[in-house]
Formats: structure tokens, sequence, C-alpha cells
């Protein structure tokens, strides 16, 4: 996990075309923080410097604004916190949630909650010394136990479990041993206290009134330190198109609309960084599950014929999968030293019901989705079958197949994607920081029939595409940061003297 360069590439703007990105109306939120430190050089009203720091997107200004005004484009559920489902949920709660323990951009692991930690003999048990000074908002003590029983409430699959062992003592048990270094899915292992509102978090934010205003749609503020400069104020747009947003001089803004991105490009008072890939769209194939079962090969796709699937097909900022890479991490993972995975929670494995011929179901509210399925309908109807490609790929498309796509809400594709009943289905999975054997077993919770072809399933999925988000961001008046985990960390401003912290 890295920066790469990702980060700080530019927006390719043959692949900007228009589309108006959906927005939502719920709240404006206000929030209230003091000003932390950031690696790198003096703020620039128009470029950045080269920062010293390469998790560093833009450098803070080393005045604080009054206000800080960030726009959001989607819905927030405070309820999910402190696991996000959506870039605006993901925002706020990379303010108000830390992890066990964290990873920076260029995949160290670094202390967070806990400040120390020792494996066992076996590597497959860690022990975490938590931080007496760690403290959740209300100003409560940190606690094992408050780690533990947050980790039962959301488990972590590769994970076997967690045990408190002292006050501030905790170990986690892995199913693979890891001796060389911590477990990576510690960085997810987001500490947070459930209330009867919001969960209290140990971020810099602090929800006032425990979030219930939130709840209800109104105004809500949080802060550190009241009365600190500067005031972040995020407000939700309803059904605004981005362009308009920032016109309306907002200071930072999360955005995958590529129209917004070129418009942005466009104002001297923006700067627009790209984020690193952190979504993967997935094709789950029945038919290849079909063939992979009854022991006949399936073909496979090239990265270069998956580019061009990116590239002509989705109105974003995409790049084409490595299937061949995909299929090597995941197939290590059916057999990794002889440890066993679990295929889902419930370990049911069903048999897939008949075939519903001829549909290709995806999320009727992922613009990307959408633009898959409507490409892979195409190609179904093309009669020719190119080496390498992506119909020649999908056994029976094109022969006795005629596809048709179908968006259907999230529920309803959830329902489906288990029965397996039906061609073809677009999935999304995330990607950072997320080891390839969580991914896995991420699929075979949704699709346990997957699991039934043996060793081979992982062959019967198509990686397709991978995507990412640009920030949009006045870098004289506020900075930002990125984690291992494609977090935004917002720096509201840099003391005098810690340019090089």
């Amino acid at each position: 996990m890295d920066c790469d360069g990702n980060i700080f590439r530019s927006v390719p703007q043959a692949r900007l075309a228009g589309r108006r990105a959906r927005a939502f109306l719920y709240a404006n939120v206000i929030l209230v923080m003091t000003g932390t430190s950031a690696c790198g050089g003096a703020a620039n009203t128009r470029t950045l410097e080269p920062p010293t720091d390469p998790c560093v997107i833009a450098t803070p200004p080393t005045s604080p604004a009054d206000t800080v005004h960030i726009a959001l484009l989607d819905p927030i559920d405070v309820t999910l916190a402190p696991n996000p489902t959506n870039d605006s949920e993901e925002l706020i709660f990379a303010q108000a949630y830390e992890g066990l323990t964290r990873l920076d951009c260029a995949g160290d692991i670094a202390p967070s909650i806990a400040h120390s930690w020792n494996v066992d003999a076996t590597g497959k048990r860690w022990t975490f010394d938590i931080d007496r000074n760690a403290r959740f908002s209300d100003g409560t003590v940190v606690t094992a136990r408050d780690i533990a029983e947050q980790y039962a409430s959301a488990p972590i699959p590769s994970i076997d479990s967690v045990a408190a062992t002292g006050s501030h003592v905790l170990d986690v048990y892995v199913r693979v041993p890891s001796p060389a270094r911590p477990p990576l899915e510690t960085t997810r292992m987001f500490v947070a206290k459930k209330t009867n509102r919001l969960p209290l978090g140990t971020g810099r934010i602090t929800f006032s009134d425990g979030g219930a205003d939130w709840i209800l749609g109104r105004t809500v503020e949080a802060s550190i330190t009241p009365g600190s400069r500067p005031v972040l104020k995020f407000v939700m747009h309803d059904d605004d198109d981005p362009r308009d947003v920032l016109a309306e001089s907002v200071d930072l803004l999360v955005t995958r609309d590529p129209p917004a991105i070129e418009y942005a490009a466009g104002q001297i008072r923006y700067t627009v960084r790209a984020l690193p890939w952190d979504r993967t769209y997935l094709l789950v194939s029945r038919s290849r599950w079909d063939s992979i079962a009854a022991g006949r090969p399936v073909a496979g796709v090239t990265k270069q014929r998956l580019d061009a699937l990116a590239r002509d097909a989705v109105r974003a900022d995409a790049s084409g999968a490595d299937p061949r890479k995909w299929w090597e991490e995941i197939g290590r993972c059916e057999n990794p030293d002889g440890a066993s995975l679990p295929a889902a929670p419930d370990r049911q494995m069903p048999e897939p019901g008949p075939l519903r011929h001829g549909l290709i179901v995806y999320d009727e509210e992922d613009d990307v989705s959408r633009d898959l399925a409507g490409r892979i309908v195409a190609l179904g109807a093309n009669g020719i079958s190119p080496t390498g490609g992506l119909r020649a790929a999908i056994p029976r498309l094109g022969d006795d197949i005629v596809l048709a796509a179908e968006g259907v809400d999230k529920a309803e594709l959830s329902r489906r994607v288990r029965a397996g009943t039906d061609f073809l289905y677009l999935v999304r999975q995330r990607l950072p920081g997320i080891p390839a054997c969580d991914r896995r077993v991420e699929l075979l919770e949704r699709a346990p029939w997957l699991r039934d072809s043996g060793i081979q399933s992982h062959l019967a999925v198509l990686p397709l595409v991978h995507t990412r988000r640009h920030v949009i961001i006045d870098t004289a008046r506020v900075g930002v940061r990125v984690d291992g985990l494609g977090r935004l960390l917002i720096e509201p401003y840099r003391a005098e003297g810690n340019a090089g912290s």
C-alpha cells in the first residue's frame, strides 16, 4: 500500500465526460477542530510544494481560517459508525474514529490506540498494549474490554478472536500466521464505544449532544476545544450538480464526478488531486461457475482488454484490473499453508438454483456498474470473440444467451447474488487495507454458492476495473493527508515551527 504517485497524478481529460452526480440533502453539519501539525512545506494558494511526507496531499496553512466549508454529496447515517458505506461517511468517520493500529500511505503499521505489541512463537497471537492516555470523546478511558466489545459487534473474517486479558492488554488471534508485523486487519479495528446515539470515538472530533441532532437531520456541532478556529462546516447538498456546489466557493470536496473534476481543474483557486484506487468492480459469472464445476476450462481476460473497457465504458477515473494477479492472490487463500478460512459466517453453501437466462444484475444507484453492464450487454450482441476479450471469457454469452441488464436496489442485489440464479452479477469491493483473503471471505458471504466449485471457485469471478476518488481543495484554507486505508484526514492549519513534524 503506497501513494506511488497516484495521489499526485493529473486527471485524464479524455475521460471526463458529462454526468451529473447524485447528491442528497439531510443536514448542515458544523464541526470545530483544533489545528494539528502535518509534515511539508508552507502552503501555497495555487500549487503544492513537494511534501516531505508522502502521505500529505495538501500542506495546511500556517494561519487558520475562521470557517472552512466542506461539501458532502452523500447522506450520513451515524448509526453505521464507525464503518462507512459511502464517501461522505468515510470522510466524517475518519476524523472521529481511530484504529487499534495505524497504516500510513507507505504501507507501514504504526502505533495508534495501541502503543506497543508483541507476537508469540506461532505468529497467530498478537498482544497489544493499549495507550493509557487514550480517551473517548466524553473523556472516559479506553480499555481493552471496550475494544473487544466493539470487535464482537463488527468481526473481521481473518481474525479468529479477540480477548481482553487486562485492563489495557488485548490479545488478537489471527487465522493465518503473521509473525513479521502486526496483522493488517488491526488497522481496521476502529475503536468506538456504543451509546444510545452516536458511538463515541477517540479522534479529534466530538459531536455535541451525542449526535442526536444529526440523527434528526439538523445542524450538529463538534469540537475538541470549544470556540477554537477554524469551524469546519460540512454541508449536504440536495441533488445539486457538484459544479454548482464548487461555484459556491467551498473549500474541500471529495468526488468521483468527472464534470466536477474537469470544472475544478480550470479554476485557479482549486487544486485537484487523485486519491489511491479504492474500489474494484467484479463480474460474478454463473456460466463460469457451471463450467468450473463441470471440469471445463474457462478463458481469461487480458489487462489490456480491461484497460480498454475502463477507457471506453466507464465515465469516471478508472483503470483495468489485472485478473491474473487477482486470481493468484485469492487462490492462495483457498488453503494458505494448511490454514482454513470460513466460507461464510453461517457456513451455508447452498447450491444455486436454476439459471435465469440472460440477465446481468447490478446496483441501480452505482453509475460505474451501470456503465459496465451496458457495455457487457453490447459485447454479448457482438458476434466477435477476440482472444483475451471479455466476451470470450463468459461461457455461452452471445451463443444461446441473449443478455439484458437489470438495475436493482442494494437489498435486491444482495438477495439475487446470494441465490445465484442470474447469468451475471456486478458487485463492488473496497481495496485499501483489506487483505486478499478477507476480500475472498466477503465474496463468499455474498455468494456462498461459489464455494461448491472447490478450490477453483475464485476463477468464477472476473475483476474488471478499479476506480478512485478525487479531492478538490483550496490549499490556502485547509490541508489534507491520506492514510493507508485511503481515508482523508483534514489538517485545518499548521502551527509555526512544525513544518517538519
